[in-house]
């Protein structure tokens, strides 16, 4: 039976195959494709008549069809069998094929080789595309991909419109902004429902369409309860492995967690390595975080399959507040400390230097907080997806070049309120009205006796010092945290 045509362009076993084409193929009861391919003639021979042979299992074919960067790997270069899609090593049956075959299987997918050489086609899926993190990965994705689905969250606000709003307030080109209607595809899903939240055909069919899912959705409200927060950070994860799994290209997934999986450990180094509930949690968000991880680590074992996981730590931004863009993650302390302020009634007055109230917090004056800027994080996060795998689960700790003191985190506090910090050793046993209002427990405030590194080795190892040149001082905090000016931020003599 004759089975496809590099002219047509067909799906394999549905068309008529033109045998005037260089190279044509058939099935043959053994379940293999046999691969006709004219030569040049020779003595004796017309043009075209000779003929070799060449027989690629069915199975093959079906699993690397699709696999269009390895393809191009192996059309470009033609020195089997190294030819790669991802961590899955091309059989040598097509790594030693001659070139017509891997041309007439991109054909019968549809694509013209001419067309694939230059922009790999890899189908990569994205989760949380239009949070804090998600908006600098589809950037960082669309200059590396021609295509991006976007599994948005079912009945929000339309991802397409805020991944747009959020390009062009980014400075993008307007090349790239014209093309997103035809570069993304949106998929509204629930990650926290079964199959999130598709059919059971439409969940099956867009597995079967992924050769890479990145997970970056989350519940980041530190202090949040925990159910909720697993309901999103592990049964959610929970449903993108299944995803994964369910498959036919057997996606790579790589997972974004945190390197505060690493607990209420305050001193010390936290190793890219380590996971483990030793030392507990300093709140909610920690502990979900690495029951997914733990999960993570579970299903790759399970599957024989690879994970990367990606731990960065607070992440943060420099450009400032827009209300159509996701808000800053260290925004709540300003919410957090205006709302105690007028609970107090101190909210909206003019409040002297001299006399602005004290607040005592937990801390240590010598502590330091890593604080990641999330456009740097995106490209490193970006560039370790295409470190070749152990096949394991490899992890990297994707935190800055240096850490920043507690006290800057203390003067950003002090220029949003009118109020004066001061950090004490315990937890207070008679604190103020004020001060228990504005206490950030048990969310951030334990962040404050911090004094412990992430080690980064393997990102170091793997993409070298990798500095981003960014300097997280106050100056920097502040241009991302503080909200707009207003008439009463103006009245405090800001």
């Amino acid at each position: 039976m004759l089975v496809g045509s590099m002219r047509s362009g067909a799906a394999i076993g549905r068309s008529v195959f033109d045998q005037s084409s260089p190279g044509f193929g058939w099935t043959t009861a053994s379940g293999c494709l046999r691969f006709g391919v004219r030569g040049a003639a020779g003595p004796g021979h017309r043009q075209g008549a000779a003929i070799s042979r060449h027989e690629v299992p069915t199975t093959v074919v079906n699993e690397f069809a699709g696999s269009f960067e390895c393809l191009i790997i192996l059309r470009k270069t033609r020195q089997p069998p190294v030819a790669r899609v991802g961590t899955a090593v091309l059989p040598s049956v097509l790594a030693t094929a001659p070139p017509v075959v891997i041309d007439w299987i991109f054909a019968a997918k549809g694509v013209h080789p001419s067309e694939a050489w230059s922009y790999p086609k890899v189908h990569v899926a994205l989760t949380g595309a239009t949070g804090f993190l998600g908006l600098r990965l589809v950037r960082e994705l669309l200059g590396r991909h021609r295509s991006l689905t976007v599994l948005a969250h079912a009945g929000s606000s339309s991802a397409l419109g805020r991944i747009t709003r959020f390009l062009e307030l980014t400075d993008a080109s307007p090349e790239l902004i014209a093309e997103l209607p035809e570069r993304l595809r949106v998929v509204e899903t629930d990650l926290g429902q079964p199959r999130m939240g598709l059919s059971a055909a439409d969940f099956e069919r867009l597995a079967d369409e992924l050769d890479v899912i990145w997970h970056s959705a989350g519940n980041i409200n530190l202090d949040d309860d925990l159910a909720r927060l697993r309901r999103v950070n592990v049964e959610g994860t929970r449903n993108v492995l299944e995803l994964a799994a369910a498959g036919c290209r057997r996606p790579i997934v790589n997972h974004v967690g945190t390197a505060f999986v690493g607990g209420a450990r305050r001193d010390g180094v936290v190793y890219e390595d380590e996971l483990d509930d030793t030392h507990g949690f300093e709140n909610g968000y920690e502990r979900s975080k690495y029951e997914a991880e733990v999960l993570v680590h579970e299903w790759s074992v399970a599957h024989g399959r690879p994970v990367l996981v990606l731990r960065p730590s607070i992440l943060v931004t420099d450009l400032p507040a827009h209300p159509e863009l996701p808000e800053h993650p260290l925004r709540f302390i300003d919410q957090i400390l205006r709302a105690a302020l007028s609970t107090v009634g101190l909210g909206g007055l003019h409040i002297p230097e001299g006399n602005r109230p004290v607040v005592r917090l937990p801390g240590q004056p010598h502590g330091h907080l890593n604080l990641m800027p999330v456009e740097h994080a995106a490209r490193v996060m970006v560039q370790l997806a295409n470190v070749k795998s152990s096949r394991r689960v490899d992890t990297y700790h994707v935190v800055h070049d240096h850490d920043v003191p507690t006290t800057t985190i203390t003067a950003v506090m002090e220029r949003l309120v009118p109020i004066k910090v001061e950090l004490v050793e315990k937890r207070l046993l008679d604190p103020s009205p004020l001060e228990a209002v504005a206490d950030l427990y048990p969310g951030f405030t334990p962040y404050l006796s911090h004094r412990r590194r992430f080690d980064d080795t393997r990102v170091r190892t793997v993409l070298g010092p990798e500095l981003s040149g960014i300097r997280v001082d106050l100056d920097y905090l502040l241009a991302g945290v503080r909200p707009k000016q207003t008439t009463e931020s103006s009245s405090w003599g800001r």
